[in-house]
């Protein structure tokens, strides 16, 4: 058993080198020849946009489910925030505070009437008793002193006047500012309040209902997607190296594990990002799909892609396997390797615009 053994193997070792010892050889054929790029993605909604909680609270009511159409304006969800609720109490009794102070009959207001009209009063009575001391003096009939001494309390009584005036326009600036501000504050509170109400910004459909009743959500928590129920779009990932190549227009072929017996779906480029992420090198395309009637597609299904950049019919080509050092190949019966033109290429050939016809014969490089 052990010598049959033996023989086997070395019989097998002599086919194989048999078989290596000879280098493999093709030559160039004629055959129609597409350029494509590979690219992966995510499917998403025309119009696809996600609602998060504007502030921290928990879900009090939820209006629509996956599935839904909406129309712009539409209470979508609500979100209580006891915190925002005692903040606009708050605000509204400070405005009603203000607005009473800077009221035409507030109490504190009437503080600095009451003593205007006490100062004015007294001016009236001093500006009398200055005019009558001034006819007296001018009759001799009072002395200097007197004269004097009215004078300085019509002057006193004056100055107290216009101090009251102005104590009075500042008081009413001050309160009316408050009030002011106070509404502000009120308003702003309210509006805060209604950010805890999210409301639909244009018609749609909802795809995903990412919270429920009860939740405690945070700010920035995703709540709700969205999109438009018209159609879908696609964001592809492309490899830095092939970015120069895709071009808006270009035909996608599509293919997605979601559908079975390997559908294929076809789109176009839309629009090319210009920016490269540099966690994976890829660049971001847009593009559209289009689905058989009938199919539904979900928001966020991954598709294969092959963007075609060229097609070319009846070319000259070599498999890849033959050229080595970009653009170089053996031919048989030539010393040296000959230089070629490369033209588009696939996964399996190259197509050869310069420097081969199909009558030579290609050695393997590996060989």
């Amino acid at each position: 058993m052990k010598k049959v053994t033996n023989l086997v193997l070395i019989v097998v070792f002599i086919l194989f080198t048999a078989c290596g010892g000879k280098n493999e050889t093709v030559k160039p054929i004629r055959k129609d020849l597409i350029q494509a790029v590979y690219a992966s993605g995510k499917v998403f909604p025309l119009g696809y946009y996600k609602l998060l909680a504007k502030f921290p609270g928990y879900i009090k009511r939820i209006y629509v489910k996956p599935g839904d159409h909406i129309k712009k304006g539409d209470t979508l969800i609500v979100v209580k925030n006891d915190q925002a609720e005692l903040s606009e109490e708050t605000a509204k009794n400070i405005l009603n505070f203000a607005q009473k102070n800077a009221s035409a009959k507030s109490d504190y207001l009437s503080i600095y009437e009451n003593d205007l009209n006490a100062v004015a009063t007294k001016l009236k009575l001093d500006s009398l008793n200055f005019v009558r001391y001034s006819q007296l003096l001018k009759e001799n009939a009072t002395s200097q002193i007197q004269y004097d001494q009215s004078k300085v309390q019509f002057e006193i009584s004056k100055a107290n006047y216009y101090k009251a005036v102005d104590a009075l326009n500042n008081v009413k600036d001050k309160t009316g500012t408050e009030a002011e501000n106070a509404r502000i504050n009120y308003e702003v509170q309210i509006a805060t309040k209604s950010d805890f109400v999210i409301i639909a910004e244009r018609d749609g459909k909802i795809f995903n209902v990412d919270v429920r009743v009860g939740e405690l959500v945070n700010a920035q928590k995703m709540l709700l997607e969205v999109g438009q129920i018209n159609g879908f779009e696609v964001e592809l990932n492309i490899d830095e190296t092939d970015v120069e190549l895709v071009k808006p227009g270009q035909k996608i072929i599509y293919e997605a594990d979601a559908f079975r017996n390997n559908e294929k779906f076809e789109g176009e480029v839309v629009t090319n990002y210009l920016s490269i992420n540099p966690v994976n090198k890829t660049a971001k395309v847009i593009s559209s799909i289009q689905f058989a009637e009938g199919q539904s597609a979900l928001a966020g299904m991954s598709v294969e892609a092959n963007i075609i950049i060229e097609k070319r019919q009846n070319v000259l080509v070599i498999p890849r396997d033959y050229l080595f050092d970009y653009n170089k190949v053996k031919v048989k019966g030539k010393d040296q390797p000959i230089i070629i033109k490369k033209g588009i290429e696939d996964l399996e050939f190259i197509e050869i615009t310069e420097g081969l016809s199909e009558t030579d014969e290609l050695i393997n490089p590996a060989k």
